[in-house]
């Protein structure tokens, strides 16, 4: 049997330390790439716990799901990473038929600009894709398997 890496979107919260030693209630919302939920948290808390005042141990996690991308895109040029969530419609026209049918894709796109997004998705799709809309997503970070 294979396993199948998820996306799972987890909301985290932990006190955090500063670079100048104050601290600070965080609620931040990460995307981690894992093969379970389990799987999900242990790299978040290995992840978030050097800037964790209490480590590992003060993260209370608040809520896990998985999210499902059918592509994720990344500009390399982009000064800072921000996430993006462009939906895409994909047509296809039955030849015996004639009838065309679609279906919409969600794609991860990460930019640091809306345009630059929008650029990088529409030099992905082909002539059958049709871009729907462009949503900057409240990421703090992207953890990859």
């Amino acid at each position: 049997m294979q396993k199948i890496i998820q996306t799972i979107e987890c909301s985290v919260r932990y006190v955090k330390m500063q670079p100048d030693g104050r601290t600070l209630d965080a609620r931040e919302v990460w995307l981690v790439e894992a093969y379970s939920y389990g799987e999900a948290q242990s790299c978040l808390g290995l992840a978030l716990s050097k800037y964790a005042r209490d480590g590992k141990d003060g993260l209370s996690l608040q809520q896990m799901k998985s999210v499902y991308y059918a592509e994720h895109l990344t500009d390399d040029e982009a000064a800072k990473q921000r996430y993006w969530r462009v939906r895409v419609k994909l047509t296809d026209r039955n030849h015996d038929t004639g009838k065309e049918s679609s279906v919409t894709q969600q794609w991860l796109v990460r930019a640091d600009t809306m345009g630059r997004a929008t650029k990088l998705a529409t030099e992905t799709m082909g002539d059958s894709c049709e871009m729907v809309a462009v949503t900057e997503l409240k990421y703090n970070g992207y953890i990859e398997r």
